[in-house]
Protein backbone atom coordinates (compact mmCIF):
# COMPACT_ATOMS: atom_id res chain seq x y z
CA UNK A 1 0.00 0.00 0.00
CA UNK A 2 1.05 3.50 -0.99
CA UNK A 3 1.85 6.10 1.84
CA UNK A 4 -0.78 8.44 0.59
CA UNK A 5 -3.55 5.57 0.13
CA UNK A 6 -2.56 4.83 3.58
CA UNK A 7 -2.55 8.09 5.18
CA UNK A 8 -5.77 8.76 3.63
CA UNK A 9 -7.50 5.47 5.75
CA UNK A 10 -9.53 5.98 8.94
CA UNK A 11 -7.39 5.32 12.02
CA UNK A 12 -9.29 1.93 12.23
CA UNK A 13 -8.33 0.73 9.34
CA UNK A 14 -4.59 1.81 9.74
CA UNK A 15 -4.70 -0.74 12.84
CA UNK A 16 -6.00 -3.25 10.75
CA UNK A 17 -3.79 -2.88 8.09
CA UNK A 18 -0.26 -2.61 10.37
CA UNK A 19 -1.68 -6.01 12.25
CA UNK A 20 -1.25 -7.71 8.65
CA UNK A 21 1.73 -9.58 7.03
CA UNK A 22 2.13 -6.85 4.43
CA UNK A 23 1.56 -3.81 7.41
CA UNK A 24 4.29 -5.76 10.17
CA UNK A 25 6.64 -6.50 7.31
CA UNK A 26 6.62 -2.47 5.99
CA UNK A 27 6.48 -1.50 9.59
CA UNK A 28 10.01 -3.61 10.26
CA UNK A 29 11.71 -1.76 7.34
CA UNK A 30 10.66 1.38 8.68
CA UNK A 31 12.28 0.84 11.57
CA UNK A 32 15.10 -0.87 9.89
CA UNK A 33 16.06 2.14 8.09
CA UNK A 34 16.13 3.92 11.67
CA UNK A 35 12.83 5.71 11.58
CA UNK A 36 11.69 6.54 15.55
CA UNK A 37 8.06 6.13 16.12
CA UNK A 38 7.47 9.62 15.75
CA UNK A 39 8.24 9.25 12.06
CA UNK A 40 6.58 5.87 11.46
CA UNK A 41 3.10 7.60 13.23
CA UNK A 42 3.71 10.56 10.33
CA UNK A 43 4.27 8.43 7.80
CA UNK A 44 1.09 6.33 8.88
CA UNK A 45 -1.06 9.18 9.05
CA UNK A 46 -1.51 9.12 12.98
CA UNK A 47 -0.49 10.87 15.58
CA UNK A 48 2.20 9.27 17.86
CA UNK A 49 0.21 8.74 20.97
CA UNK A 50 -1.83 6.67 18.39
CA UNK A 51 0.96 4.25 17.89
CA UNK A 52 2.17 4.03 21.41
CA UNK A 53 -1.04 2.64 22.55
CA UNK A 54 -1.13 0.10 19.80
CA UNK A 55 2.20 -0.79 20.94
CA UNK A 56 0.73 -1.32 24.34
CA UNK A 57 -1.80 -3.19 22.90
CA UNK A 58 -0.89 -5.82 20.26
CA UNK A 59 1.88 -7.47 21.00
CA UNK A 60 2.78 -8.89 16.91
CA UNK A 61 3.64 -4.61 17.11
CA UNK A 62 5.09 -4.41 20.45
CA UNK A 63 8.03 -7.43 19.49
CA UNK A 64 8.73 -5.26 16.38
CA UNK A 65 8.93 -2.40 17.90
CA UNK A 66 10.92 -3.79 20.68
CA UNK A 67 13.46 -5.08 18.44
CA UNK A 68 14.31 -1.90 16.85
CA UNK A 69 14.53 -0.07 20.05
CA UNK A 70 17.41 -1.91 21.03
CA UNK A 71 19.34 -1.80 17.97
CA UNK A 72 18.80 2.36 17.70
CA UNK A 73 20.26 2.43 21.81
CA UNK A 74 23.06 0.57 20.70
CA UNK A 75 24.02 2.62 18.08
CA UNK A 76 23.37 6.09 18.95
CA UNK A 77 25.49 5.47 22.24
CA UNK A 78 27.87 7.51 22.89
CA UNK A 79 31.38 6.79 21.85
CA UNK A 80 34.51 5.69 24.15
CA UNK A 81 36.94 8.81 23.63
CA UNK A 82 39.77 6.90 21.90
CA UNK A 83 41.07 7.86 18.43
CA UNK A 84 38.03 7.76 15.81
CA UNK A 85 40.00 8.89 12.74
CA UNK A 86 38.43 7.53 9.55
CA UNK A 87 39.93 8.35 5.76
CA UNK A 88 37.80 9.61 3.16
CA UNK A 89 34.95 7.66 1.83
CA UNK A 90 31.16 7.93 1.16
CA UNK A 91 29.06 7.32 4.30
CA UNK A 92 25.68 7.07 5.46
CA UNK A 93 24.83 9.24 8.05
CA UNK A 94 21.84 8.60 10.21
CA UNK A 95 19.88 10.29 12.91
CA UNK A 96 19.68 14.19 12.02
CA UNK A 97 17.76 16.60 10.05
CA UNK A 98 20.26 18.24 7.45
CA UNK A 99 19.77 21.65 8.57
CA UNK A 100 21.92 20.91 11.67
CA UNK A 101 24.20 18.12 10.18
CA UNK A 102 27.13 19.76 11.99
CA UNK A 103 25.78 19.96 15.18
CA UNK A 104 24.74 16.18 15.54
CA UNK A 105 27.83 14.81 13.60
CA UNK A 106 29.79 15.98 16.80
CA UNK A 107 28.17 13.93 19.18
CA UNK A 108 29.15 10.66 17.38
CA UNK A 109 27.96 7.55 16.40
CA UNK A 110 26.09 8.66 13.45
CA UNK A 111 27.89 6.55 10.56
CA UNK A 112 25.62 4.22 9.27
CA UNK A 113 27.83 2.62 7.06
CA UNK A 114 30.63 3.61 4.61
CA UNK A 115 32.24 3.32 0.80
CA UNK A 116 34.64 3.43 -1.05
CA UNK A 117 32.87 4.62 -4.11
CA UNK A 118 29.60 6.91 -4.68
CA UNK A 119 27.69 4.30 -6.36
CA UNK A 120 29.25 1.36 -4.35
CA UNK A 121 26.58 3.25 -2.00
CA UNK A 122 23.51 3.70 -4.27
CA UNK A 123 24.20 -0.09 -5.02
CA UNK A 124 24.09 -1.12 -1.57
CA UNK A 125 21.19 -3.30 0.22
CA UNK A 126 20.49 -0.23 2.57
CA UNK A 127 19.51 1.86 -0.89
CA UNK A 128 17.39 -0.94 -2.65
CA UNK A 129 15.49 -1.24 0.92
CA UNK A 130 15.08 2.36 1.31
CA UNK A 131 13.61 3.18 -2.17
CA UNK A 132 11.71 -0.22 -1.77
CA UNK A 133 10.07 0.58 1.37
CA UNK A 134 8.39 3.72 -0.58
CA UNK A 135 7.92 1.72 -3.53
CA UNK A 136 10.07 4.14 -5.66
CA UNK A 137 12.78 2.76 -8.35
CA UNK A 138 16.04 4.41 -6.55
CA UNK A 139 17.08 4.40 -10.83
CA UNK A 140 14.46 7.43 -11.35
CA UNK A 141 16.99 9.82 -8.80
CA UNK A 142 20.69 8.02 -9.67
CA UNK A 143 21.55 11.13 -11.76
CA UNK A 144 20.35 13.63 -9.15
CA UNK A 145 22.61 11.43 -6.52
CA UNK A 146 25.32 11.49 -8.75
CA UNK A 147 25.14 15.52 -9.29
CA UNK A 148 24.54 16.68 -5.99
CA UNK A 149 27.42 14.56 -4.95
CA UNK A 150 29.11 15.80 -7.22
CA UNK A 151 28.45 19.45 -6.82
CA UNK A 152 28.16 19.47 -2.77
CA UNK A 153 29.47 15.71 -1.19
CA UNK A 154 26.53 15.81 -0.02
CA UNK A 155 23.26 13.91 -1.04
CA UNK A 156 20.21 14.19 1.54
CA UNK A 157 17.56 10.90 1.03
CA UNK A 158 15.33 12.45 4.05
CA UNK A 159 15.75 14.33 7.33
CA UNK A 160 16.70 11.32 8.78
CA UNK A 161 19.60 9.72 6.01
CA UNK A 162 22.50 11.56 4.37
CA UNK A 163 24.86 10.45 2.33
CA UNK A 164 27.61 12.53 2.59
CA UNK A 165 31.95 12.39 1.25
CA UNK A 166 33.70 13.09 4.34
CA UNK A 167 36.66 12.30 7.06
CA UNK A 168 36.12 11.90 10.17
CA UNK A 169 39.00 13.12 12.67
CA UNK A 170 39.96 11.75 16.41
CA UNK A 171 37.57 12.98 18.12
CA UNK A 172 34.51 11.83 15.81
CA UNK A 173 33.96 14.54 13.98
CA UNK A 174 32.54 14.14 10.77
CA UNK A 175 33.81 16.71 8.18
CA UNK A 176 32.09 17.25 5.12
CA UNK A 177 34.41 17.69 2.24
CA UNK A 178 33.81 20.04 -0.21
CA UNK A 179 34.74 19.64 -4.38
CA UNK A 180 37.14 17.24 -5.68
CA UNK A 181 34.76 14.45 -4.64
CA UNK A 182 36.93 11.29 -6.47
CA UNK A 183 35.63 7.78 -6.86
CA UNK A 184 32.64 8.26 -8.33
Amino acid sequence: MNLSTLQGLPTEDKLLWLRTTAGLTTLEEWLSLGNSLRHVAEMIGVDSRTLYRWRERYPEIAELIALYSQVRATTTTKCEPVNLARPTAYRILVGHDHNTLRQYTQRGCSIHSEYATALAVWESDFIERYFKTFGVPKDDYLNSYLEKIRQDSVYHLSNLFTIAYSDVSRRGVIRLLKGGVANI
